[in-house]
């Protein structure tokens, strides 16, 4: 998802915040993802920004395998954030 929105700041100078519209390359398209998450149904998926920033978030699925895992966000800064209570044992820096 990350490289598809850089692809589209290059075409758009601009980033999409919209997953589940179709992707047109362009910012006025999405991610074109069919539903807000992951295809293995494990985490819920959102993104949030502006023009010039994104933040996307993969939060688990309450009841999946993956509900221990905590939250993972990738910025378009690259910075990858995780968060969880307690904090998950892959995750004890707060970044991966």
């Amino acid at each position: 998802m990350a490289s598809m929105q850089e692809r589209i700041h290059l075409a758009s100078r601009a980033y999409s915040i919209n997953i589940t519209a179709a992707h047109t390359g362009y910012v006025d398209g999405g991610l074109g993802i069919p539903t807000a998450r992951t295809a293995d149904g494990k985490y819920d998926l959102t993104i949030a920004g502006s023009a010039s920033t994104y933040t996307l978030t993969a939060t688990p699925v309450a009841g999946s395998t993956q509900t221990g895992d905590g939250t993972m966000t990738i910025r378009s800064d690259g910075m990858r954030i995780c968060s969880g209570s307690p904090t998950p044992v892959w995750c004890r820096s707060g970044t991966w």
